[in-house]
């Protein structure tokens, strides 16, 4: 990739935690919506990805507070 055609920083880009919290937030959002449609079986496949997004950012940052994303992910934001 030629440097001068790179994509400018986003916030994303310099903020690790904005990346977590917003990969929360869509879970989080998504498992609600199984949940209100009465599909179990999807929500629970939604808390499974969840798993998964915590396991790669834990692997990545060692300060990663997984409990508290998944408590993000799972609990109603109101």
């Amino acid at each position: 990739m030629n440097p001068s055609t790179a994509p400018a920083p986003t916030a994303l880009d310099r903020d690790p935690e904005a990346v977590e919290q917003l990969i929360a937030r869509v879970l989080s959002r998504a498992h609600r919506t199984m949940e209100a449609q009465g599909s179990p079986d999807e929500a629970r496949a939604i808390l499974h990805i969840a798993e998964s997004f915590a396991d790669e950012l834990a692997t990545l940052d060692p300060r990663f507070d997984r409990l508290q994303f998944m408590k993000d992910v799972t609990e109603d934001p109101s």
